[in-house]
């Protein structure tokens, strides 16, 4: 078997494909190169070359700018944002997110239900079974009141988690 193509490097390959995708001689030469090659550019490649065998058309990759052309440009001096605008030009207040809950060490312990001398698996454990509880899925079927308190209860067992990691870390 002789490999005309073998002495030319992906580059190339890549050049004469381009330049010659309505040859389906040239088609066939790369196509049987490239089936002997395994590095990713090949193996790309000869896809596009066996796609332009068949006839399916090469869908071009999308460059970046491409993906995230439907984003607003940053509004100009004197100009509002779009969502600024539409709300008949009153602004919209951004919600200050809520500092996180300070727990001390004594009333961490309390929190997830755990003895001082629990072990980090355990205390890990309790933390994970009370926020279980507070599982989007698990909230939409109970009321408000119940919702906000599971929630407030996760958040308690988030920052107790945390109180004692800090109080571990310091000793």
């Amino acid at each position: 078997m002789t490999r005309p193509l073998m002495q030319n490097g992906i580059a190339e390959l890549e050049r004469m494909f381009e330049s010659s995708q309505a040859d389906p001689q040239m088609l066939e030469a790369l196509e049987a190169e490239l089936k002997l090659r395994s590095v990713p550019r090949a193996t790309t490649l000869l896809a596009k070359v066996r796609r332009a065998i068949s006839g399916t058309p090469i869908v071009p990759a999308a460059s970046q700018e491409v993906l995230f052309e439907h984003r607003v440009a940053e509004p100009s001096q004197g100009q509002l944002p779009i969502a600024m605008a539409a709300a008949n030009s009153t602004p919209v207040a951004k919600k200050e997110p809520e500092p996180p809950l300070q727990v001390s060490v004594e009333d961490a312990y309390k929190i997830l239900k755990i003895s001082q001398n629990a072990s980090w698996d355990s205390i890990e454990q309790s933390r994970r079974t009370i926020v279980e509880l507070a599982r989007p899925d698990r909230l939409e079927k109970l009321g408000e009141e119940k919702r906000q308190a599971l929630r407030l209860d996760a958040l308690k067992a988030n920052a107790a988690l945390n109180a004692l990691l800090q109080a571990r870390r310091a000793r």
